[in-house]
């Protein structure tokens, strides 16, 4: 069995579903974007940031803990952790 670490691919993928309110109940260190548009997310740290324009078929390296539903135009989202 291999040891889990920060560096390397990710161990697994969640579907997300956007939410104001309610935050991710998965590890999120990544997210694939199925097709293209706006990312609003918070941090772990609890900073929130806009990620513009996000091409379909990227893997935007970024740790969130909430996809928010307002501000976020991109859809078929997948959680890499």
């Amino acid at each position: 069995m291999e040891t889990r670490t920060d560096s390397g691919p990710g161990w697994d993928g969640n579907a997300i579903t956007p939410s104001d309110t309610v935050n991710l109940t998965f590890g999120c260190r990544g997210i694939y974007v199925g097709v293209s548009g706006d990312i609003k997310v918070m941090s772990p740290r609890g900073n929130i940031a806009t990620y513009v324009g996000v091409p379909q078929g990227t893997i935007l390296p970024v740790r969130a803990v909430r996809v928010y539903a307002t501000d976020t135009t991109a859809t078929s989202l997948v959680a890499v952790d």
